[in-house]
């Protein structure tokens, strides 16, 4: 199942999965630039996030940013890739 129809998000899902993120304990402010970000940033750009730069470009630690991304692939928000 994917997140994108017709280049859209499913926002009542992507809602479900945040709202168990935020219940996991990660910060409900960077909870809710997440879903602004999954909703506003360009399709290509969703499709390899860089947490690293992303972490930056937010002026948020890695070490806050990473393991919300890691949960959030768990849940099914994302699948993770790594390139060595």
């Amino acid at each position: 199942m994917t997140w994108f129809s017709a280049n859209r998000i499913r926002k009542g899902k992507l809602d479900e999965k945040l709202a168990l993120l935020s219940k996991q304990g990660f910060s409900p402010d960077l909870v809710a630039r997440l879903r602004t970000y999954l909703l506003s940033a360009p399709v290509e750009e969703l499709g390899r996030i860089n947490l690293v730069k992303l972490a930056s470009r937010w002026e948020t630690p890695r070490v806050k940013l990473i393991p919300m991304f890691v949960h959030g692939a768990k849940l099914g928000i994302f699948t993770m890739n790594y390139v060595l």
